[in-house]
């Protein structure tokens, strides 16, 4: 654990749980279902499904992720694709704020990630910390590229905290990426979500966190390790203070869209059983979306995803090389073809995260077949 946490760390250790609990509550929603996105309304639509309506959630495009011919993150706000304003202004105002945090990799547009890094997932991260929007989608976009969106809709509002979700919650998200304070973590996981807390008796630097139903107390070592997480039932003490705590509000940023931008479109397609793919990358219809799953699996405490991002500028020289890779110019309805949850993304040998490859590549690669909705949510 570092001292002394530079800008990204530290954003990261104020999303880090409160992240994991939206991405763990999202999956639960959207279970198996087939999916498309126009991001000229802009709309992430999940099929109706399993007794389910239909799930209508605001996209915003926060950057993508290649990992060949190199691996890299480009940021949104440089809208090489031509995305719509509605798609892209909340990355745009996101490098205002990143710049304001000291968040030196705001400071270029594309990023170099480095083999077995966690850099994408982390930078989202750091946004959710940024704008208030704490739910995210990674959106396979073929040639092993992804397409990092934040999410927001009522559905995805959070219910009251629970000890019973948050324990395991929290020993999972420790297992996720790396925390550099894990006391500041939970102490702003605990702010953001209303809960109490109060010293630990008999115990030095420990903590009683403090829930409706129930407790949990937490011990830390010297460099603020969680070195244990304890259920225990609340007293009068504790009660008394959980009602005095009251969440801090989100803050998410209000995007501003010209009615330009904002007109409607072309219907979005249904979703098809014959284009089995799950990624909402704003792909033209001459480049078809890669073909993967949607499963999402059942857990208390999401690993969270991480990034995948669209490498070359179109001023590069390796522009071409990269059309695999890069989301393709759109056409003007702006929309995707529907995708199904059946497949799921390629992923690469050397990272236990998702690197979506093309349809074909998905369905020949079975034993991949098992990550799908998870990994995009996830990571993991």
């Amino acid at each position: 654990m570092s001292a002394d946490p530079g800008p990204l760390e530290r954003l990261v250790d104020q999303a880090v749980f409160l992240s994991a609990e939206y991405q763990a509550h999202f999956a639960t929603l959207v279970g198996e279902r087939d999916w498309d996105v126009d991001f000229q309304r802009p709309v992430l639509r999940f099929a109706a499904g399993d007794g389910s309506p239909a799930l209508e959630l605001r996209p915003h495009f926060l950057g993508s992720y290649a990992q060949q011919p190199s691996r890299s993150w480009h940021w949104g706000w440089d809208n090489i694709n031509g995305f719509p304003p509605a798609a892209v202004e909340l990355a745009g105002q996101l490098k205002t704020l990143a710049a304001g945090a000291g968040l030196p990799e705001a400071n270029q547009d594309e990023i170099e990630v480095p083999r077995d890094s966690e850099l994408p997932f982390r930078l989202t991260l750091a946004a959710k910390a940024l704008t208030g929007v704490y739910a995210h989608y990674a959106a396979p976009a073929g040639g092993g590229t992804q397409a990092w969106l934040l999410v927001e809709a009522p559905e995805l509002a959070l219910s009251e905290p629970s000890i019973m979700r948050i324990v395991p919650l929290v020993a999972q998200s420790l297992q996720a990426t790396e925390i550099s304070d894990h006391r500041a973590a939970l102490e702003s996981y605990i702010r953001l979500r209303g809960l109490a807390s109060r010293p630990l008796p008999g115990s030095e630097g420990g903590l009683r966190l403090i829930a409706a139903d129930g407790g949990a107390d937490v011990e830390f070592d010297e460099l603020n390790r969680i070195t244990s997480f304890t259920k225990v039932e609340l007293d009068p003490e504790d009660r008394a203070l959980l009602a005095e705590a009251a969440p801090v509000a989100l803050q998410p940023l209000h995007v501003t869209v010209s009615p330009a931008a904002a007109a409607p479109v072309e219907p979005e397609r249904g979703p098809s059983s014959a284009s089995q793919s799950h990624e909402p990358a704003g792909t033209a219809p001459s480049t078809p979306p890669a073909s993967h799953d949607g499963r999402a699996e059942s857990t208390g405490a999401p690993a969270e995803t991480r990034p995948e991002a669209s490498p070359g500028t179109a001023a590069r020289p390796s522009t071409a090389d990269r059309q695999g890779e890069q989301f393709p110019e759109q056409t003007a309805d702006q929309s995707v073809p529907a995708h199904s949850a059946g497949e799921r993304p390629e992923s690469s040998p050397a990272e236990d995260q998702p690197a979506e490859g093309s349809g074909e590549s998905a369905r020949d690669e079975p034993k991949q077949e098992k990550r799908g909705l998870f990994s995009r949510l996830f990571g993991r």
